[in-house]
């Protein structure tokens, strides 16, 4: 760690601290963006699912215990498999 290594002609950079290098705009960016698609399914802070949101019904993959469409169905069929 806190070193940069030239090994056959690769530079390995050892930062100890990789986190606090990344812009800060873009820990912003990525809390923004979660916060905002977490607002979508709560409403007056309990969740209540709008699959007419073409966002939400596309991102969840299960709903009441049942899988949300055949692709997820035959995905969860072999993965128990």
């Amino acid at each position: 760690p806190g070193q940069e290594v030239l090994e056959n002609g690769v530079l390995i950079i050892g930062a100890e601290n990789l986190p606090a290098q990344m812009p800060a705009q873009a820990s912003q960016l990525y809390a923004h963006n979660l916060l905002r698609f977490v607002q979508a399914f709560v409403n007056d802070g309990a969740v209540a699912i709008n699959f007419e949101d073409e966002v939400l019904a596309q991102t969840c993959m299960t709903h009441a215990g049942e899988p949300r469409g055949d692709d997820i169905a035959a995905m969860l069929s072999g993965a128990a498999k």
